[in-house]
């Protein structure tokens, strides 16, 4: 089944040879056997599918068709209450009529077109339900019988026009799908109506997992933050500032040992230097380290 006469876009055409693909009994020569469908079904539903979702014109390949289309456009435009002289100007040039079907596409409600730009997936949509529906009958026996009278009656008034429908066969059979469709909707709705509770307990369920799932993203990110924190490298004016203070400190406190062997005299002098120099030491090693973290800086 192909598309001529044009060049559009639609998830259920191939974009080279204008093919439908997407109606799932037409796929391949196996499906179409499988189904079991009349030619002319599976046109009315690609048809009738193509009426609800229809495809984004991009070019017109049979210039008939084109001017077909054009006159109906314009003529429809001319009978709205709300139509002008802007809207009914026919365009000339390929390149502005390629640009009045964009503004087209651009007031239309949206398609699927829209939903496969951005997954570049498209869902195939199901073709719609097969119902058993009885055969249009060809002939009316009943109406070919009727006088001219009787006839316009029927047209002009519903009361007795809708008498003549209701006594047709073909309006009671029509009656037995429906009531059988309303009852099967209507045990599928007590079925699902069963699972209710179950439904209600799977999404308590999830709701209390996502909110599980929450607290520890947030747990994790708190202590991402920390890990991070902690691996990066100290900052070299903090660090310069707390060598200093630490070189500070020692001095002091060889300073104070100092003045207290002074005072007291408790320890030995060989004591006392060694302990003095170890105090000295520190200090010396935090001076040496702040200058060798200063020239890093100075050179960096």
């Amino acid at each position: 089944m192909t598309l001529a006469g044009v060049r559009c876009k639609h998830p259920w055409v191939e974009p080279q040879r204008m093919r439908v693909t997407g109606y799932d009994p037409i796929q391949s020569e196996h499906a179409w056997k499988e189904c079991g469908m009349l030619l002319g079904n599976a046109v009315h539903d690609v048809v009738k599918y193509f009426q609800l979702n229809p495809p984004q014109i991009l070019e017109f390949t049979d210039r008939g068709l084109e001017s077909v289309q054009s006159k109906t456009k314009k003529d429809s435009r001319s009978n709205s209450p709300h139509g002008n002289g802007r809207h009914n100007e026919r365009t000339q040039t390929p390149h502005r009529h390629h640009h009045h079907h964009q503004e087209q596409a651009g007031r239309a409600p949206p398609s699927y077109d829209v939903f496969a730009k951005q997954t570049n997936t498209p869902p195939r949509p199901k073709p719609p339900p097969d119902v058993p529906l009885p055969a249009i009958p060809q002939t009316f026996p009943t109406v070919d019988t009727m006088e001219r009278d009787e006839l316009d009656n029927k047209m002009e008034h519903d009361v007795p026009f809708q008498a003549y429908v209701q006594a047709l066969p073909l309006y009671e059979e029509l009656q037995t799908i429906r009531n059988s469709k309303a009852e099967e909707v209507k045990k599928l709705a007590e079925e699902n109506l069963t699972k209710e509770s179950q439904l209600k307990e799977l999404h308590q369920s999830v709701a209390a997992k996502q909110k599980e799932l929450h607290e520890k993203i947030t747990a994790f990110e708190v202590l991402e933050k920390r890990q991070n924190d902690l691996c990066q490298p100290p900052d070299k004016m903090i660090t310069l500032k707390k060598l200093n203070r630490a070189k500070k400190e020692a001095f002091e406190k060889s300073e104070e040992y100092a003045g207290e062997w002074i005072e007291d005299g408790a320890a030995s002098v060989n004591d006392f230097v060694k302990e003095f120099v170890e105090l000295r030491k520190v200090h010396h090693l935090r001076g040496a380290k702040m200058e060798i973290l200063e020239n890093a800086t100075q050179q960096i």
